[in-house]
């Protein structure tokens, strides 16, 4: 992504760069520059970058965990090393979601992502049942968002192609046996 004309940049690192919570602010000096005072400290990214993060005491466990993702990632190829492992994973569910009807996606496949997979089973009974087989073959945290229910694969870079393989293997399984 080219960010050379963009005055901010906000990340929040979710848990693919570490803690949930943990948020990563780039500015552009003449973005610094506009800040007036008004704003609360925790914002007040001019006064952050002359006191070097230091306004509020900084989470340095979560920079830590964040430091040491970064490392991870660079010594495997980086972010597009890592972008091609997460579309790997990702491909490998959707296909499977796909080949039967056992399972479905509400998501329309241009929009589907990388990350967080989500699928549903015919009826909720099933999902109820998906769910408690998983976590009896050590598969857990599958619920769907409470808002949407279904089921969800997450996906994170640290989820090796291995767990997405075993989670696979699971489901075919699964449908196999209760299909």
């Amino acid at each position: 992504m080219p960010v050379r004309n963009l005055g901010l940049l906000y990340a929040s690192s979710q848990k693919n760069l570490g803690i949930a919570g943990m948020t990563i602010v780039v500015a552009a000096r003449a973005f610094l520059e506009r800040c007036g005072d008004h704003v609360p400290a925790p914002f007040h990214y001019r006064r952050q970058a002359e006191q070097h993060s230091k306004v509020n005491t900084p989470p340095l466990f979560a920079i830590s965990v964040a430091g040491n993702v970064c490392r991870w990632l660079i010594a495997r190829g980086g972010l597009e090393a890592a972008g091609q492992r997460s579309a790997k994973k990702a491909a490998l569910l959707y296909r499977l979601i796909e080949q039967h009807g056992f399972y479905s996606s509400p998501i329309d496949p241009e929009f589907r992502s990388n990350v967080s997979v989500r699928f549903h089973l015919p009826d909720p009974e099933l999902e109820a049942m998906f769910r408690a087989d998983a976590r009896r073959n050590g598969l857990n945290h599958l619920e769907g968002h409470p808002s949407v229910g279904g089921l969800r694969a997450s996906l994170y870079n640290l989820v090796t192609l291995e767990a997405v393989e075993t989670l696979a293997e699971f489901m075919t399984e699964f449908e196999r046996v209760r299909g």
